[in-house]
């Protein structure tokens, strides 16, 4: 009887359950104990001496050589490449216990457990699945010892896979001649476990996922390279079928070169890429479970549109996924973009794979967040990853020249597609017909799809600035009447008071209690809005500080960091054409700030207000005598 909890009561039972040094050998990790720690080679990269150390005491590895780290479920995690999540799910239920959600009731022991049909039909397709595929994957195995065989003229000779790539991704085969329910059901060396279910119950569950088609005793998968589909948890849940020239009249649907399964209850084309999750049976060897590992630790991704594509390219050391012959989805790239730093849409170069390159991009622009790189790059028209790259194993770093030749291909970033998409050819300068046409792609309710995350949009935004000349400012009360964006950026890069921009940056918790006694002071208002005497009087960093921080001040969100006052600012409506410039002093391109020491400097939040209210303080009176000398006034 399993037993039912929570994530965070399954999360400790885990954790006392498994001793992680064990529990990391027991993957194909050899490990040597040192004093409290076992040593041995990290799992997660190559190397020749080891650097990979487990402290059992505390429940930590590290890596010393590539700064991995974590438990036993972030080592689950990263080695079968799944999130946390889905290893707390799969270590539990390898320990029989069954999860709940927070709330739901705790039953007692006693009480029978109450799956439901749904999960019963998803674990009955899943069983099929990973049945047919063994029995696939054995079968290959044994005829690849047949020279003559044509699977193993079509694998090892025309499209030069290695035995390496078969038992990564469990390729199989299985032969035309012969019912798939014969295959399944009689036991030989390749199917030592046959199906025990009655033929009438096995056929109805075969024909719901795909296998077999009406009164046909023969699957359309048979006769032809079978690759194994897998979701996140390793099962294998569909089949794409690659069909052998030599065999092509003798399997069912023969003039077609790919077929798919359906999608079913366990298969979803939209938020399934092949070469993303390894099958958990090829992970019972040692070396192939150390090579998932290596290539799950790798954060740059390369989206290829066929799945022998991905192949090659796991041959040269890339970690390789592919959609499901369909358009690549929302789901897709956020799948991706979840493990990656840096993707790659990798396609053909005919007008076919640059539409699919450019789609993708308008898809992925929304979904990036600070720290990613995205972008598509197109192949020679008439070449495919699989016979562009084909040669680089040879080579001695396949690798380093995959990406050496990956770099030179022409290259269309997400948001020059934007841009081409939404808004496209300006005059110079704008015209009023540009400038309304940049704010509506700008525009939430406009038709074009923009970055969420705050320091994505801003840096847009900048885009479009460089590009057009044009700066978007939204119609608020915090826009100067007199004083354009150019202006007073020029002014603020000139000044040398900039460094305070520099410190809220890095300390943007400070903007609130620093900017709030003078706020409602005259000099601050006319400031602000363009109305001193003359446009230096006061400084433009300061100008802009207290813009900042009188918008601020309509916010009740926290702020914490850079892209938290970014977001904050860009809500209630803060001219994006400041926040540009600001950006600018805080990028320190001519490392003028560096040079003075200050992107060194301690961080010192409280020291800095004490020297704000100083340096306030001296300008306020500065402009009040002023103001009072104007009006022939006694300053006392």
């Amino acid at each position: 009887m399993s037993l039912l909890c929570n994530f965070s009561e399954a999360t400790t039972r885990i954790k006392e359950h498994y001793t992680l040094s064990r529990f990391i050998e027991d993957s194909g990790v050899a490990l040597k104990k040192t004093g409290r720690e076992a040593v041995g080679l990290c799992p997660f990269h190559a190397e020749k001496t080891p650097s990979f150390s487990v402290n059992d005491q505390k429940g930590i590895y590290y890596c010393r050589g590539c700064g991995a780290t974590g438990d036993v479920i972030k080592y689950h995690a990263t080695a079968n490449g799944v999130s946390d999540g889905k290893a707390i799910s799969q270590l539990a239920y390898s320990l029989g216990i069954t999860l709940k959600s927070d709330n739901q009731p705790q039953h007692s022991r006693s009480e029978p457990s109450t799956a439901t049909p749904s999960r019963e039909t998803r674990a009955t397709l899943s069983d099929l699945h990973d049945h047919v595929a063994e029995l696939a994957h054995r079968y290959l195995l044994s005829v690849l010892n047949e020279p003559d065989h044509p699977a193993t003229k079509y694998l090892l000779e025309e499209r030069q896979f290695t035995l390496e790539e078969i038992y990564r991704f469990g390729i199989g085969f299985l032969p035309p001649e012969q019912p798939l329910w014969a295959l399944v059901s009689n036991p030989s060396p390749h199917n030592p476990e046959p199906v025990t279910l009655p033929e009438s119950q096995w056929r109805v569950s075969a024909i719901e996922a795909g296998l077999l088609n009406g009164s046909y005793q023969t699957s359309m998968f048979q006769g032809r390279i079978l690759f194994p589909i897998t979701n996140t948890d390793g099962r294998c849940v569909a089949f794409s079928g690659r069909v052998i020239p030599a065999l092509a009249d003798s399997v069912v649907l023969g003039d077609r070169k790919y077929v798919n399964s359906p999608e079913t209850h366990i298969f979803d084309k939209s938020s399934t890429l092949f070469g993303l999750t390894p099958w958990r049976f090829t992970l019972r060897d040692k070396k192939t479970a150390s090579q998932w590992r290596e290539l799950n630790a790798k954060t740059s991704y390369v989206l290829v549109e066929g799945l022998t594509d991905v192949v090659r390219l796991t041959q040269l050391g890339i970690r390789a996924v592919a959609a499901m012959g369909t358009a690549i989805s929302n789901e897709h790239l956020r799948i991706i973009l979840t493990r990656a730093d840096t993707l790659i849409v990798l396609t053909d170069g005919d007008s076919a794979g640059v539409d699919a390159a450019q789609k993708a991009m308008l898809t992925v622009l929304p979904l990036l967040k600070a720290g990613h790189v995205a972008y598509a790059a197109c192949l020679p028209d008439g070449e495919d990853p699989d016979s562009y790259f084909c040669e680089l194993d040879i080579t001695p770093n396949p690798t380093e020249h995959f990406w050496h030749l990956a770099n030179g291909l022409h290259r269309h970033l997400p948001e020059e597609v934007w841009f081409d998409e939404y808004i496209g050819h300006t005059a110079d300068p704008v015209s009023i017909a540009d400038q309304v046409r940049i704010e509506r792609a700008l525009s939430p309710s406009g038709p074009a799809k923009i970055p969420v995350d705050p320091l994505w949009r801003l840096s847009l935004i900048r885009f479009i600035a460089d590009v057009t000349g044009y700066y978007t400012q939204p119609l608020v009360s915090l826009r100067s009447a007199y004083f354009t964006p150019s202006e007073q950026t020029e002014w603020m890069l000139d000044d040398s008071s900039r460094f305070w921009l520099y410190r809220i940056a890095r300390a943007p918790e400070i903007l609130r209690p620093m900017t709030r006694p003078k706020l409602k002071s005259w000099w601050v208002k006319d400031a602000v809005n363009g109305l001193l005497g003359a446009a230096t009087e006061c400084p433009a960093p300061l100008r802009l500080i207290y813009q900042a921080g009188i918008a601020a001040h309509k916010s009740k969100e926290p702020i914490s960091d850079w892209p938290s006052l970014v977001s904050v600012l860009l809500d209630v409506g803060f001219p994006t054409g400041l926040l540009v410039a600001w950006a600018s002093v805080v990028e320190d391109g001519d490392k003028s700030l560096a040079s003075l020491g200050y992107t060194e400097e301690v961080l010192s939040p409280d020291l800095w207000q004490v020297e704000f209210e100083e340096w306030v303080t001296s300008i306020d009176q500065s402009l009040t005598a002023k103001l009072f000398q104007a009006l022939n006034l006694d300053s006392d």
